[in-house]
């Protein structure tokens, strides 16, 4: 059996899948049948081997997806109900549950009533709606609102204003607070739709307005920790920032308009600082640029601050806002008082997680292959000087 399917947030859960079939246990359970392909008909032509598995963050239940038709929601406290919902795959999950997990977002695959509502057949995840007719298409790409429960109730849903139709993979995300969702169509630009209780909504027009691209690149959408602001790769290749309240439209500026999706798939990252107040963003080339939403247009201007080798990097902020973690396959750098950058150790480094103790004066950085303990050693001019302590771990017997 392939244990590896799925695995809860906490770990109390696993999913594996053998002979076509998917086993569900708790930790220190016995595997017990939960779905069998051959059952659902608007699942047959899916691919097990690639399906998308998703566990809400209240561990309530669990969603699988393949790239059938059908997504089909498992309930997790012992009841036999598998509730199935016709959706539309997509290659980055058709699940985005807001909150910890009371509702969930997903495309749709059927056209909802009058005035946004629906009848009793669309507004459940029961067998009826399995039965829809294959050939249905719709004409505008539809997003709906859902309320997780054992026969899963469609609340609320919307459609894209000049989507087209549904003929290509989208990116999207739900924001922090949960009140915001910002999605992408493979060559289109970023639309942002606002939830608010039960009610799902669109900003007018699109949030990033530039013409359609024959070229694309994921999105990889970011939010800051204060839901205000958000980041993304747009379909010029080009990264951008800006307010989810007051999108730029027409008017999106790029943070460097110089730089696109370079050689071998490495793409502008971003980071945002846990006050949201700053964000760390490294260029195609290596750049190291700063920005702040504190300026008279947040996040308008970008400080080059120092140069890496132009490798797959990943970020981290820590609780101080002024310093922040890069890591590459072969060094890890430390960003300090947003002004300076410089080397913590040459070796292969990639970074693992980042733990900061209440003092705010020492941090733990676990790596691949080092467990490093950062230590505010003193100060100059009120700047904390880092000492690099590398643990010695004993050897496991």
């Amino acid at each position: 059996m392939e244990v590896s399917r799925g695995v809860s947030p906490s770990g109390s859960w696993f999913l594996g899948q053998n002979a076509g079939k998917y086993y569900i246990w708790p930790r220190n359970g016995t595997p017990k049948l939960t779905v069998q392909r051959q059952k659902y008909k608007r699942y047959s032509n899916g691919n097990w081997g690639t399906s998308t598995i998703r566990f809400s963050p209240d561990e309530n239940a669990v969603f699988i997806h393949g790239q059938g038709d059908s997504l089909l929601r498992k309930a997790l406290d012992g009841a036999a109900t598998i509730a199935e919902i016709p959706v539309p795959h997509q290659d980055e999950g058709s699940v985005q549950f807001i909150g910890e997990g009371q509702y969930f977002l997903s495309p749709l695959n059927f056209e909802a009533g009058p005035e946004g509502e629906t009848n009793a057949e669309e507004k459940t995840g029961s067998e009826e709606t399995a039965e829809l007719e294959e050939e249905s298409e719709p004409e505008k790409f539809r997003v709906g609102l859902w309320k997780n429960v054992d026969t899963p109730t469609l609340v609320a849903s919307t459609t894209l204003s000049g989507s087209g139709r549904l003929n290509n993979s989208f990116n999207w995300r739900v924001s922090p607070d949960g009140r915001w969702v910002v999605l992408r169509r493979t060559f289109q630009s970023f639309h942002t739709l606002r939830i608010d209780q039960e009610e799902l909504s669109q900003l007018s027009g699109a949030s990033i307005d530039i013409e359609t691209s024959s070229s694309d690149s994921s999105a990889q959408i970011s939010f800051s920790p204060d839901s205000k602001f958000v980041s993304g790769i747009a379909q010029d290749r080009l990264l951008y920032v800006w307010s989810l309240a007051n999108p730029p439209r027409t008017n999106a500026v790029p943070v460097d308009k110089s730089e696109s999706i370079g050689f071998g798939g490495i793409a502008p990252i971003i980071e945002f600082s846990q006050d949201s107040q700053s964000a760390l963003v490294r260029t195609v080339d290596g750049s190291v640029l700063v920005g702040r939403s504190t300026t008279p247009k947040p996040f308008g201007n970008w400080t080059k601050i120092g140069r890496v080798p132009p490798l797959h990097a990943q970020f981290r902020s820590t609780v101080d806002a002024g310093t922040f973690f890069l890591s590459t396959p072969t060094e890890l750098f430390i960003v300090e008082n947003l002004d300076s950058i410089s080397s913590v150790i040459e070796t292969s480094s990639n970074l693992v997680g980042l733990v900061d103790h209440v003092t705010k004066d020492r941090m733990t950085i676990i790596c691949e292959n080092h467990l490093l303990v950062m230590e505010k050693w003193f100060h100059i001019f009120g700047f904390p000087i880092w000492k690099l302590d590398i643990p010695a771990l004993a050897d496991s017997k």
